[in-house]
C-alpha cells in the first residue's frame, strides 16, 4: 500500500501472473467480458487502475540468484492494481475496494505464496516494528515475496554492512541480531 505526499491518496498492489487468465484478459489487455465482470463484481471506481507489464523473454534467461530481483521464469505479467482518491473521507472505502479486488484476482494470477516487487511495496504483507527490532522470522513474511530465495543472502549482507540497522524503511531487511552481537564482541 502506498500513499503519496500530495493531497491525492493512492493505494497500489502488485502481483505476478503465473498463468494465463483468459476470463480476465488476453495479451495484457482487458477484453470486454473481463473488464465488464470486474466492474460488476467490484462496482465502478473512477480512480481504479490496473496495469499489465509483460515479463518473460530475455528476462527469463537470467538466474534468479544473479540479482536481488528474482522474478524470472514462470512470470508472464506483473500486474499493478491502483486506486486514487482526493479526500480522506474516501480512504477506508478505497483501500477496502483495492484489497477486495486483490483477493478476488488470486485464483487467476497466483502461485503460492504470491510474489511482489520491492519497488511496489505492499504494506498489507506486514511491516517492521516501529522501534527497528524486527525479527528475521517476521521480515521473512514479506522478504521472501520480494526477493524469493535471495532473502537469506540479503539478510547476511545487511548484517555485515549495516549491523545497527541505520538504513531502514517500513519493509527493509533487518540484520540478524545474533550475528550482530558477535560482530561487537
Amino acid at each position: 500500500m502506498k500513499f503519496t505526499i500530495e493531497s491525492q491518496k493512492k493505494v497500489n498492489k502488485l502481483a505476478f501472473v503465473a498463468g494465463i487468465c483468459p476470463t480476465v484478459g488476453v495479451g495484457g489487455h482487458f477484453v470486454g467480458g473481463g473488464y465488464g465482470m470486474m466492474s460488476r463484481k467490484f462496482g465502478e471506481n473512477s480512480g481504479a487502475e490496473v496495469q499489465f507489464s509483460p515479463y518473460g523473454g530475455k528476462l527469463s534467461d537470467i538466474s534468479e540468484s544473479e540479482t536481488p530481483f528474482p522474478h524470472r521464469a514462470g512470470n508472464i505479467f506483473m500486474i499493478e492494481y491502483a486506486v486514487y482518491w482526493g479526500n480522506i473521507e474516501n480512504s477506508q472505502r478505497n483501500v477496502a475496494w483495492s484489497q477486495k479486488f486483490y483477493v478476488y484476482m488470486v485464483k487467476y494470477v497466483s502461485k503460492s505464496p504470491r510474489a511482489t516487487d520491492f519497488n511496489y511495496r505492499d504494506l498489507d504483507l506486514d511491516v517492521n516494528n516501529v522501534n527497528g527490532s524486527t525479527s528475521y522470522t517476521q521480515a521473512r513474511i514479506w522478504g521472501e515475496r520480494y526477493f524469493k530465495n535471495n532473502f537469506d543472502r540479503l539478510v547476511q549482507v545487511k548484517t555485515k554492512i549495516d549491523p545497527t540497522n541505520f538504513f531502514r524503511n517500513e519493509q527493509s531487511i533487518p540484520p540478524l541480531l545474533s550475528q550482530v552481537f558477535n560482530l561487537f564482541e
